[in-house]
């Protein structure tokens, strides 16, 4: 399937989302928004989840793939092997059948470390996916995922997971690099691949550090949090990802959304041209990412979308912190005749 952009890719899903509410009378629904590390995956979720909401009429339980990251592989040389693959492969099936699931709680492990107390008779013992599971009985302030019900251990890996009830007529979202392999990616209703430049993906990895949207917490520099997904998405992440595509498969074009990502773009531009940063991108690649965007600005005749920027731009041109930035009043003044 062509690749679509975001305007009219929201308009496709609304229409398949108002097809697939008969389903829910005895289904589940389960959706997926997948593609490579800094594509807009999470951007687009956020649309996707508000339109499914009211089409639906249903809260929609959103599932990020990273919470199957598996601690001790973080370094595996299989992308695959870097997560708890089994576990979301058994995850789906079971949402599919209305049956009761677990899901790993990364975002907890990835502080706590193992829990020392699955030795314990803690109460009835739950097998699932062939492990045993033993309910925990620790420190009850931990958040629980929305649409969770208990918090359980593997006896054997000592990492907590979320417990899911049986359910019948929800709405599931999954959002994340592998959340449709092929073991299981018939069983979505809704399959979606977001892709973006390679210059525009770093620019969001940067953007993810340095705003602090990291996925729980991290003691890295930049240097070091960006290397690492860079070095990922070239040596495995990126060909085992886009084994997902096939031709049931929407494909969605992400390109920079706001005058915020077009700045980041300035500042991934400025960052090439210094002696000390890493070979993440060339500036030939950034530089046609920049005149990409702004191509787009100057076909946009959406008024609602104008106003929207035009708000942006005021905003942004009242920020000190641009100052920082070396050549901003250019990039300002460029996106002003544009939009005014």
């Amino acid at each position: 399937m062509h690749p679509l952009v975001l305007r009219d890719a929201l308009r496709e899903i609304q229409r398949r989302l108002k097809s697939l509410r008969g389903k829910m009378i005895s289904n589940n629904l389960l959706l997926a928004v997948t593609g490579c590390v800094g594509s807009g995956k999470s951007y687009f979720c956020t649309f996707l989840r508000a339109d499914a909401e009211v089409i639906l009429h249903v809260p929609i339980i959103y599932l990020p793939f990273d919470l199957w990251i598996n601690k001790e592989t973080r370094e595996a040389e299989k992308y695959a092997n870097r997560f708890f693959l089994s576990d979301l492969i058994e995850a789906v099936r079971c949402i599919k059948a209305g049956n009761q699931f677990l899901i790993p709680r990364y975002d907890i492990m990835k502080t706590i470390g193992k829990l020392e107390n699955t030795s314990k008779p803690m109460g009835q013992e739950l097998i699932w996916n062939n492990k045993a599971f033993l309910p925990y009985r620790g420190e009850q302030n931990i958040k629980q995922l929305s649409g969770a019900m208990d918090f359980y251990v593997d006896s054997t890996t000592g990492c907590l997971y979320s417990l899911f009830p049986t359910t019948i007529g929800c709405c599931y979202l999954m959002d994340g690099t592998l959340v449709a392999p092929q073991e299981v990616r018939y069983l979505y209703d809704l399959r979606i691949y977001v892709d973006a430049p390679w210059a525009v993906r770093v620019a969001r990895m940067i953007r993810r550090f340095n705003r602090r949207e990291v996925f729980g917490a991290t003691q890295k520099s930049m240097g070091d949090y960006v290397g690492f997904l860079v070095k990922e998405a070239r040596e495995c992440a990126d060909e085992e990802i886009r084994l997902q595509i096939d031709d049931e498969i929407m494909r969605v074009e992400s390109i920079p959304d706001t005058i915020s990502n077009y700045l980041d773009l300035a500042y991934l531009r400025w960052l090439t041209e210094l002696p000390e940063t890493p070979d993440w991108v060339d500036s030939e690649q950034v530089e046609e990412a920049m005149r990409e965007y702004l191509d787009h600005l100057k076909v946009v005749h959406d008024a609602e979308t104008i106003s929207r920027f035009r708000r942006e731009l005021i905003v942004l041109m009242e920020s000190k912190h641009l100052l920082a930035l070396p050549g901003v009043d250019q990039h300002l003044v460029q996106l002003n005749a544009i939009l005014h």
